[in-house]
């Protein structure tokens, strides 16, 4: 049996093939001794289940194979900068040689969806009762998201924010709404501990069609396509940033049914249901930096579906008043796509290297509440906020905008 209480050893200055024990007894606390008497040269044989999670377990594996293999004297020698102070190597060493960050930035993707979602379906796109004509929109949408990471996966926290705009034209006619939209949304993550932040530029354009019977029976829905443009930077445990331009492509199409229940005094409950499923594709790349560490990553498609529900008080769109408030309980539950990946490699490796992002919460409970105005018959005023909540998954947005008809 493995004694995991031994004291650590140092890792040489120098690995050379054949020398791969060291690097077991640094991060297990085995002696080179206790190792080869073992009669197996594979790191991952050695790895106490109790220490690592899977990813370092992942990484310890990879970098065997390298040095087995016959690692360049570059790789060799930058393996001492996976040492701490003290001499032992860490799993936040490890973790840091890893794609995790591009796993995590593909949740952007579903982010952006989820957002959008929230505006096709709000304010900015509703019927206008049994008037027909043309009307414009344009709204302003804000986003704060946490991913808690999972220590036994090897996971980070992730904190992310959202901001942009979107606006559009439509037509309204007895019920029916179609309409087309674009815009523009920037996003900023940060992996926390992993000294990696993303920042991704997309535009967006979808369409979007609507419609509320005189029974109170109606459906929306949507097509949306995020295209963007992502720069991530991180630090590597040599000191050194690395640093790549990919793409972050999403289409999202989105769903939903509804009935507005007339509960009297011109209010109605409106319960709603709906599923949305969210394709991201982020694009294969290449690292600059001038590190040893530095990845190539694979492209990777990721596929996430939701079915949520909910129950909406609302003042009824049909009276003249001017003040148009409501709020809205439910919750959303993801059918696929929880968990995020990445597959890299070493300039000298196969793309065997993995890393995990953060998941999402499997269910969450959701909130909203906003207000409308309308100054006149042809304009309206609308702005609202909502939040999410989970186990290790919290998310709040908030939106403002203005629609008129010409």
């Amino acid at each position: 049996m493995i004694d995991a209480t031994c004291e650590p050893r140092r890792l040489p200055r120098l690995l050379a093939p054949g020398s791969a024990l060291a690097l077991v007894a640094a991060v297990t606390g085995v002696s080179q001794a206790h190792a080869q008497a073992s009669s197996s040269d594979q790191i991952s044989d050695y790895v106490t289940p109790g220490m690592l999670n899977r990813t370092t377990i992942n990484t310890i594996a990879y970098l065997d194979d390298l040095v087995e293999e016959g690692a360049s004297q570059r790789l060799l020698d930058a393996m001492p900068t996976l040492l701490d102070r003290s001499g032992t190597i860490t799993n936040a060493a490890l973790a840091r040689l890893t794609p995790e960050p591009y796993a995590q930035a593909t949740q952007i993707g579903t982010d952006d969806a989820l957002l959008l979602t929230q505006a096709t379906r709000g304010a900015a796109l509703a019927p206008y009762g049994d008037d027909a004509g043309l009307f414009t929109f344009g709204q302003a949408l804000g986003q704060w998201h946490t991913l808690r990471g999972y220590a036994p996966a090897g996971s980070a926290n992730a904190v992310g924010q959202t901001y942009g705009t979107i606006g559009g034209l439509g037509f309204a006619d007895h019920g029916w709404v179609v309409g087309a939209f674009g815009g523009n949304l920037t996003n900023r993550q940060h992996v926390v501990v992993r000294g990696a932040q993303t920042r991704v530029e997309s535009l967006i354009t979808g369409i979007h069609s609507r419609y509320a019977s005189k029974q109170g029976f109606g459906f929306s829905a949507a097509l949306v396509f995020d295209g963007g443009r992502a720069r991530t930077h991180r630090w590597l445990p040599d000191d050194r940033q690395v640093w790549s331009r990919y793409k972050l492509n999403s289409m999202t199409s989105d769903l939903s049914a509804f009935y507005a229940a007339d509960v009297g005094h011109d209010w109605t409950l409106i319960p709603r249901v709906g599923l949305t499923y969210v394709r991201t594709t982020r694009g294969a790349l290449n690292e600059d930096g001038h590190s040893v560490f530095a990845l190539d990553v694979a492209r990777e498609r990721h596929v996430a579906g939701f079915a949520d529900g909910a129950l909406s008080f609302a003042r009824s769109e049909r009276p003249n008043e001017a003040w148009h408030p409501y709020v809205t309980l439910g919750a959303r539950y993801q059918l696929q796509g929880q968990r995020v990946r990445a597959v890299g490699a070493f300039d000298e490796g196969d793309l065997d290297l993995i890393g995990i992002g953060a998941s999402r919460a499997e269910l969450v409970g959701t909130a909203s509440a906003g207000i409308g105005y309308r100054p006149s018959d042809a304009t309206e005023i609308f702005a609202g906020a909502a939040a999410q909540t989970g186990r290790d998954d919290h998310q709040e947005s908030i939106t403002a905008g203005v629609r008129a008809r010409f």
